[in-house]
């Protein structure tokens, strides 16, 4: 088919053209079997038995998670459990849905809202959602920046830009089909009551520029090698019917003479018409699933097959009974994917959808030709010597170490013409290098604390900091309007090159970035650990010492009691009470000149907090320097960092992107005037993901509150 641009900058494709063009790249090759160089045998590990009422939904072979939809209850949600059916996470939906388990994470289309929303691959929390032209969209593939989707109904294809949000309609011919191969390229296949075509786009040209097309004269499903390593597809795209599998090579669709078959039986039985195993099989083209390994998993008769580099036929596995020992009813075991820990297959059942099979696969070479045996060398006696065992490097990563506030960025400083010069536009994203700037090296560094300030926004606006690199999660760091300055802290993770994100939403911001200090990688800086304490106040300058004075420092001693004298970093939360003027807070370690950062902006008379990590100085004190207006000040500290390395604990682990779990506007409503809501981060939902997990890091964020109050957070057996 031919791609034609029109002044619309929709995609055409010409029937008449195409028509042409398929009688000259129809193929009817005789192909023949490729020789057998390895064989693969699968060995059944285990059954496991999900909740009655889910339905598969999707795999991720970079975490083995399953996907699944449970529309028995009041309303469908989507669950994650791992290889051990502990649930992972859940997310909420609207009516009929289906996900896209893709590089950015877990996509879930909701058929009957023009929406689709990204969620964190680990737990289903929301990370962004993006409005979609129309509703009836369905998944399709991630391709770079870009999520190419598919709207049947319409007969087009959709490509909506993760960072910015817009969505561009491109238009084909017939119900498109949707398969990513190497590189920017992308196989829109027709429906099968066409007897199916394919074209290969080039997506580096607006609109996609055709490479090839070929049709197909039976009813075919389509899959590509998803690694550059495979050794099975190569760079080809595969194609399948009920009873061979045959590969086309890319860009220009030329189908190779290597074609899969199914055993002799299952041939027979798919010529005969019986079909003794249930509907699904022997009228379906069967589904394939990759490993890096080059093995290829498909569906082919009641137990899956697997395909060794460059062979011809797998061997049938044995017959894996169902949990408990009860043997499933009549059905095909379809496999979904690979764990990324090893050679084990995953597969579900086509009928009883919350059964899920293990697979142990086996690589073995074809004996030898030749029954000749062996010249045998008698065996030579040697002293060996044991070998020298070194111990294995100390794992660093998650450890934290703190530095004197160190400004970044200012964009009061950068010039307009630059980005973000002067101040950042609406919908504007700078980018922020941290790794080897100031006191941050430029390896070894994981994540970053940083103070996020904004200065006088032209409009209400929320700033949000993420990875660079990484799609812009829709949370915020910092809430402000006109003529605010607004102050919060921040735990980012680093993107490509060492850098951080910063996003303005509204209107004109100028925006300052200081840090406060690092964690490391695992090869990175040794440096301290984490200890939690029930939230004590160390300071409340009311009862005090009285107002600390413009231009002036307080110092607060934050070792003792159960802060060690060793400790490297304390977590305080610092509340800036009534100023009579406009004036910042700096805290930095005592016995070292005031840097110039700010950790809380406040006007006069306004009550602000901020939670502020900073370095231990001399004699276990910190200094609290304040710029402007004098002003109470209320200190509590909440941890510490030390190098204590008795257990594995206190490390910092970084979520890939921030996200939300939380959001009362849309789950149970506002909390009122002295309640309590219990927020239940484990069981039973997020037990297994935050297994071992002693503390979060959580931005919390007050919405149109009524009046005055403040709000709290902390551990669920305690107190307020």
């Amino acid at each position: 088919m031919i791609v034609q641009r029109t002044s619309s900058r929709r995609l055409l494709l010409s029937l008449a053209i195409a028509l042409l063009a398929s009688l000259a790249l129809t193929i009817t090759p005789s192909h023949t079997r490729a020789a057998q160089a390895e064989t693969v045998s699968l060995e059944p590990i285990r059954a496991l038995n999900l909740p009655l009422g889910v339905s598969f939904g999707g795999f991720d072979p970079r975490t083995g998670l399953m996907f699944y939809f449970d529309a028995s209850a009041s309303a469908t949600t989507l669950f994650a459990y791992d290889a051990n059916g502990a649930m992972k996470g859940f997310t909420r939906t609207t009516g009929q849905s289906e996900i896209l388990v893709a590089d950015a994470g877990v996509f879930l289309f909701e058929l009957t809202m023009a929406r689709v929303t990204l969620l964190n691959r680990d737990n289903l929390a929301v990370v962004r959602v993006f409005p979609l032209p129309e509703p009836s969209i369905s998944p399709g593939v991630q391709i770079n920046g870009k999520l190419w989707m598919r709207h049947p109904a319409a007969a087009s294809l959709i490509a909506l830009d993760l960072t910015s949000g817009t969505a561009q309609s491109y238009s084909t011919w017939g119900a498109p089909l949707l398969t990513r191969i190497h590189g920017t390229a992308l196989v829109v296949a027709g429906d099968a009551t066409l007897h199916g075509f394919a074209d290969v786009l080039d997506l580096s040209t607006d609109p996609p520029r055709q490479l090839s097309h070929v049709n197909f004269s039976a009813p075919t499903s389509f899959t590509t090698d998803p690694t550059s390593s495979n050794q099975v597809l190569g760079r080809s795209m595969v194609t399948t019917t009920p009873s061979a599998i045959a590969a086309y090579s890319i860009p220009n669709l030329t189908r190779t003479a290597t074609t899969y078959e199914p055993p002799a039986a299952v041939l027979a039985a798919v010529a005969a018409g019986t079909n003794p195993f249930g509907s699904y099989w022997g009228t379906q083209p069967p589904e394939i699933s990759t490993n890096p390994a080059g093995w290829m998993a498909t569906s082919w008769g009641p137990m899956p097959f697997v395909l060794g580099p460059g062979t011809a036929a797998g061997t049938t596995s044995h017959e894996l009974n169902g949990p408990g020992g009860v043997t499933p009813a009549p059905g095909v075991i379809v496999p979904v994917g690979w764990l990324p820990s090893g050679p084990t297959l995953v597969a579900r059942h086509s009928m009883y959808t919350n059964l899920v099979y293990f697979y142990t696969a086996t690589a073995f070479s074809a004996p030898p030709s030749t029954t000749t045996p062996p010249t045998t060398t008698p065996p030579t006696t040697t002293t060996t010597t044991p070998p020298t065992t070194t111990p294995p490097p100390a794992d660093s990563r998650g450890e934290y170490t703190p530095v004197t506030p160190f400004r970044l960025f200012d964009s009061r400083e950068v010039p307009a013409s630059e980005p973000g010069g002067g101040a950042l536009g609406p919908a504007e994203t700078v980018t922020v290098p941290i790794a080897g700037r100031g006191p941050v090296p430029l390896n070894g560094v994981e994540a970053v604390v940083v103070n996020i300030t904004a200065m006088g926004s032209s409009e209400p606006t929320y700033v949000t900091a993420f990875p660079t690199s990484g799609i812009r999660p829709e949370v915020s760091n910092v809430n402000t309007g006109p003529g605010q300055l607004k102050v919060n802290a921040a735990f980012v993770r680093l993107g490509s090159g060492g850098a951080i994100s910063i996003y303005n939403d509204q209107g004109s911001t100028p925006v300052a970035i200081d840090v406060q200090g690092y964690f490391s990688t695992s090869a990175g800086p040794a440096a301290s650990r984490f200890h939690t304490i029930t939230p004590r106040r160390l300071l409340d300058t009311r009862q005090d010492g009285g107002p600390v004075p413009a231009g002036t420092s307080r110092t607060v001693t934050v070792t003792g009691a159960n802060i060690p004298a060793d400790a490297k970093a304390v977590m305080l939360n610092v509340t800036v009470i009534n100023p009579n003027a406009t004036n910042y807070i700096v805290a930095y370690p005592n016995g070292e000149t005031q840097p110039f950062a700010s950790n809380i902006n406040a006007e006069p008379g306004q009550t602000v907090p901020n939670l502020i990590i900073v370095k231990v100085g001399a004699n276990g004190t910190i200094n609290l320097g304040n710029v402007g207006g004098a002003t109470d000040l209320a200190v509590d500290i909440t941890g510490w960092w030390d190098t204590d390395r008795t257990t594995n604990a206190g490390r910092f682990i970084p979520e890939t992107q921030p996200s939300r779990w939380i959001d009362t506007r849309t789950q149970f409503g506002p909390v009122h005037q002295a309640n309590h809501y219990a927020m239940n981060f484990g069981a039973p939902y997020r037990a297994g993901y935050l297994a071992g997990t002693g503390a979060l890091v959580l931005n919390t964020t007050v919405i149109a509150l009524d009046g005055g109050g403040y709000a709290q957070v902390y551990p669920g057996d305690l107190g307020a």
